[in-house]
C-alpha cells in the first residue's frame, strides 16, 4: 500500500456465493433434507433396476448427485428431484419396481422401503420446493459470476432480485 495507493482488494464472487451455499446448506434442517435426498438418489444408481425404471419414467432424464467440492451442486441436486417428482411416483408404483422389490435382500429392501417414504412424503416434496425456491436465484447468480461471460453488476443486481425464478 505504501508504492501503490490505489490498490484494492475484491473478494471472488463466484467463491463468497459457494461459501454463503455451504453455511446455508449446513443448517440442520437443509442437511438432513439434502442428506435424505442422497439416499434417494444413491439407492437409484446404485441399483441398476431402478436406475433403468427412473430412466424410463423421466425419458432418459438424469438426477443430478450431489458432489463435495461445489455446494451449489446441493441446491441443483434438489432441484432436479422436484423436476422430476412426478416421475419418481410413477417410478416407484411400476410392476417393476414391485417385482425388484421383492427380490431385494433384508437390507436393500430398507433403503428401498426409506425411498418410498420419501417419494409419498407431502413434507419431503414441500421442503424440497421451499429450498429451491428461496437458493435459486442465487446458484443463478453463481452461474452467472462463475461463467467466461462477464456479467455487469448491474444484471447481477437484477437476477438476484428477480421474482420466481
Amino acid at each position: 500500500m505504501g508504492v501503490r495507493k490505489n490498490l484494492y482488494w475484491t473478494p471472488c464472487a463466484a467463491h463468497c456465493i459457494d461459501l454463503m451455499l455451504k453455511d446455508i446448506a449446513n443448517d440442520p434442517s437443509i442437511k438432513s433434507l439434502i442428506q435424505k435426498s442422497q439416499e434417494l438418489t444413491c439407492f437409484i444408481y446404485n441399483h441398476g433396476w431402478a436406475l433403468s425404471l427412473m430412466r424410463t419414467e423421466t425419458r432418459n432424464g438424469e438426477l443430478v448427485r450431489p458432489a463435495i467440492t461445489r455446494f451449489a451442486t446441493n441446491f441443483l441436486a434438489l432441484d432436479s428431484i422436484i423436476t422430476h417428482q412426478d416421475d419418481l411416483k410413477r417410478m416407484k408404483n411400476t410392476r417393476g419396481w414391485a417385482e425388484n422389490y421383492m427380490k431385494l435382500n433384508r437390507k436393500d429392501r430398507e433403503k428401498a422401503n426409506v425411498v418410498v417414504g420419501l417419494i409419498d412424503s407431502q413434507t419431503y416434496w414441500r421442503d424440497i420446493a421451499g429450498v429451491t425456491a428461496i437458493f435459486g436465484p442465487l446458484v443463478k447468480v453463481l452461474r452467472m459470476v462463475d461463467s467466461d461471460d462477464k456479467a455487469e453488476m448491474g444484471h447481477l443486481y437484477e437476477a438476484m432480485a428477480e421474482p420466481n425464478l
